[in-house]
């Protein structure tokens, strides 16, 4: 039986937040996207884990039994749809897209992880987005210590790119323990990566 500790990953994409959690340790038991293309990169990225396409607002406690049996997931990861909260974009409020993020913290009260990691744009911070977040925490059944929002920059740890996130982390403190929040938003590089850093030992095309 493998010891790693595992994951379900929500709203996957690709698997860049998957790969994330990978190199930290866990691995991904189970990934739902409803783009197909999206999930085929997945699945040649991650050949281990059950791939599920679908509407993740249509999976309920049946759904799971049939994708991961009974097993309970150490944690749940996700980054819901950012396209209504984005300061790039139509920031459009009637874009059902921006319900999804009830949807999360839903999957999380079917699965019950001992802790979740849910990211989105800086922009789910201004007044609208922030709404919808704090009333989607609020329907969080088990009792969950919420550290965040906060915001982190992927340039502080080891990216060669400046990226703002919106970061919330859930965790059950009977079952995992105390955690810092200085710790987990404490850069980890001092000095910064740069693109050379990043693409110089690539072969000449």
């Amino acid at each position: 039986m493998n010891s790693m500790p595992s994951i379900v990953d929500l709203y996957c994409g690709c698997g860049g937040f998957g790969l994330g959690a990978e190199l930290a340790g866990f691995r991904s038991i189970a990934a739902v996207d409803i783009e197909p293309k999206l999930q085929s990169s997945y699945r040649l990225n991650f050949p281990n884990t059950k791939v599920v396409e679908g509407d993740i607002s249509q999976i309920d406690k049946d759904s799971w039994r049939d994708i991961i049996g009974t097993i309970r997931p150490d944690g749940v990861i996700g980054g819901p749809p950012c396209q209504g909260f984005s300061r790039m974009g139509k920031r459009d409020q009637s874009d059902k897209r921006n319900q999804l993020i009830y949807e999360f913290y839903r999957q999380i009260n079917i699965l019950n992880p001992k802790f979740f990691v849910m990211e989105n744009v800086e922009g789910i911070l201004d007044s609208y987005g922030a709404e919808i977040l704090a009333s989607a925490l609020k329907t969080l059944k088990s009792p969950y210590v919420i550290l965040g929002p906060f915001l982190i920059d992927a340039a502080d740890f080891g990216a060669a790119t400046r990226r703002r996130r919106a970061i919330v982390v859930g965790y059950l403190p009977d079952e995992i323990g105390p955690i810092s929040l200085d710790a987990l938003v404490q850069p980890v590089y001092s000095k910064r990566t740069t693109i050379w850093d990043a693409i110089s030992d690539l072969p000449n095309p």
